[in-house]
């Protein structure tokens, strides 16, 4: 029988969530070039694994829904992340009356008006 221990599997999870990271890294450098010139791939994907870990906490489990979560961190830029200055991006995605799905649909629909307002 196969026995895991609480600590491999944070290991596991660590070397996962890290993955993820990479990969999303690497879409993000093709995609938002503007966005990301000033970073390398590593140091994008450490600023990106607390967002996918916030991310998946509130639902998004799929790897198009993480991807169009970083797509919206980009067209915030710069630096990515909803920090304090996107506060109401973590307004929505904490809310619990909401599916995963219309969390990402409402943060994707806001931001086009955050945008807008900030031109």
């Amino acid at each position: 029988m196969l026995r895991i221990i609480k600590e491999q599997l944070e290991i596991f999870s660590a070397a996962r969530l890290h993955a993820v990271a990479e990969a999303l890294a690497d879409r993000a450098l093709e995609r938002h070039q503007a966005a990301c010139v000033r970073f390398g791939r590593e140091e994008l994907a450490s600023m990106l694994e607390p967002e996918i870990a916030f991310a998946h906490a509130v639902g998004f489990r799929s790897i198009s829904m993480l991807e169009r979560y970083i797509d919206v961190g980009a067209a915030l830029g710069p630096g990515f992340g909803f920090g304090a200055k996107e506060q109401w991006a973590r307004d929505i995605l904490s809310r619990q009356d909401l599916s995963p799905a219309a969390k990402l649909e409402h943060i994707e629909e806001t931001a086009i008006f955050v945008l807008l307002a900030r031109r």
